[in-house]
C-alpha cells in the first residue's frame, strides 16, 4: 500500500468536511409542504388580488371557491331566475292589470247630427211653431212695406201718422221675433237633452253588453266600470293613512 504525506492527507480530510456542509445547508434551506397560515409572515392575504406577469406561473381559469351569495335583498324584484314569485299584497290583488281594461271611444257630436232622431225633433218643432213663425214673417214682410211707403211721403200729417205706425209695428214685430226665439230654443233644448239622453243611455247599454271597461268621448270620459274604477282603493288608501277603519 502506497502511504501519502501528510499534508495531502489533511487536504483531503478538509474537502469532505466542506462537502458534507454543504450537503447539510441545502437539506436545511428546503422547507417542507406546509400551508402557510395567516400567521405566517411570509404568508399573503386571502383577500389580496395581486396582477399576474411573465415571472408568475400560470393563473387557475376558474376559481376553487365560488364567491360567497350576496344577502337576499327584501326589496328587489321579481325575475325568471327565482325559484318562487313574491305573493302579491292585498292592494295589487284588488287593482285591475290595465291591459285587461278594454277601452272604447264615441263621438257624441258626431252621433247626434247623424242620429235619425234629430230630423223628428225638427219635425215636431216645425208642428209645434210653423204658424207661429209664418205669423212673424208676415209681420216682417208687413213692416217692410210701410217703411218703403214712409220714403215716399213728404213731411206732413200723413208723414207723421205712418210714421208712428211703422215705429209701433217695429215693437210689435221685435217683441214677438224674441218670444218666438226664447219658445222655440225653450223647447229645442228639451227635445236635444231627450236625444242626449237616449244616445247616452244606447252607449251605456252597448259598453256593458260588449264589457268595455271605459268609454272615452271627444270632451273626456263618458263611462267607467266599476273594476276599473280605483276611486274605492284610494279611499281606503287614505284611511288607512289616517288610522281610520
Amino acid at each position: 500500500m502506497k502511504t501519502l504525506p501528510l499534508a495531502a492527507l489533511l487536504a483531503l480530510a478538509a474537502t469532505l468536511h466542506a462537502q458534507e456542509a454543504d450537503t447539510s445547508t441545502a437539506s436545511a434551506a428546503t422547507p417542507a409542504h406546509a400551508t402557510p397560515t395567516a400567521d405566517s409572515p411570509t404568508a399573503a392575504p386571502a383577500s389580496e388580488n395581486r396582477d399576474y406577469n411573465a415571472a408568475d406561473v400560470t393563473p387557475p381559469e376558474h376559481p376553487t371557491q365560488p364567491a360567497a351569495a350576496a344577502p337576499a335583498d327584501k326589496n328587489r324584484d321579481y325575475n325568471a331566475a327565482d325559484a318562487t314569485p313574491p305573493t302579491p299584497s292585498a292592494q295589487a290583488t284588488d287593482s285591475v292589470d290595465p291591459a285587461d281594461l278594454r277601452i272604447g271611444f264615441v263621438n257624441f257630436r258626431r252621433i247626434m247630427a247623424a242620429a235619425p232622431q234629430r230630423d223628428e225633433v225638427n219635425e215636431r218643432l216645425e208642428r209645434e211653431f210653423g204658424v207661429e213663425r209664418d205669423a212673424l214673417l208676415q209681420a216682417q214682410s208687413e213692416l217692410r212695406d210701410m217703411e218703403r211707403r214712409l220714403e215716399t211721403i213728404r213731411h206732413g200729417d200723413a208723414y207723421n201718422e205712418l210714421e208712428r205706425q211703422v215705429i209701433n209695428k217695429r215693437r210689435d214685430v221685435s217683441r214677438r221675433d224674441s218670444d218666438y226665439r226664447d219658445n222655440i230654443n225653450v223647447r229645442r233644448n228639451e227635445e236635444m237633452a231627450k236625444l242626449q239622453k237616449m244616445i247616452g243611455d244606447e252607449i251605456l247599454s252597448h259598453a256593458k253588453e260588449a264589457g268595455y271597461d271605459i268609454i272615452l268621448n271627444d270632451i273626456g270620459v263618458f263611462y267607467v266600470s266599476e273594476r276599473a274604477d280605483l276611486s274605492p282603493l284610494i279611499i281606503k288608501r287614505l284611511q288607512n293613512k289616517a288610522g281610520k277603519p
